[in-house]
């Protein structure tokens, strides 16, 4: 598990300095989501699973509204066929 560096003086990263990927941020409903150039998107539980969309916090216009603050861009590793197969071996899976 990647362990995050902890953000001293936390500021948010500005819409005009979005490049698109994974964000670590904070909404009412999200710590994790995806900026794809014009909104946010996060997995969301309601009823169920399901991606929902959410705006950049610099677009909302209204207070009552929520937006996504992102902090800090992150990157993923993908895991590719080779890695799983030895590590369910490993493990016993």
């Amino acid at each position: 598990m990647k362990q995050y560096k902890k953000i001293n003086k936390m500021e948010y990263i500005k819409k005009e300095n979005m490049e698109e990927g994974w964000y670590l941020g904070f909404c009412r409903n999200a710590r994790q989501a995806f900026w794809d150039g014009k909104e946010f998107m996060h997995l969301r539980y309601k009823f169920g699973w399901r991606w929902d969309t959410i705006e950049h916090f610099d677009d909302v216009k209204e207070i009552r509204l929520d937006g996504f603050v992102p902090v800090e861009k992150i990157e993923f590793k993908e895991l590719n066929y080779k890695d799983i197969n030895e590590l369910k071996h490993r493990i016993g899976y």
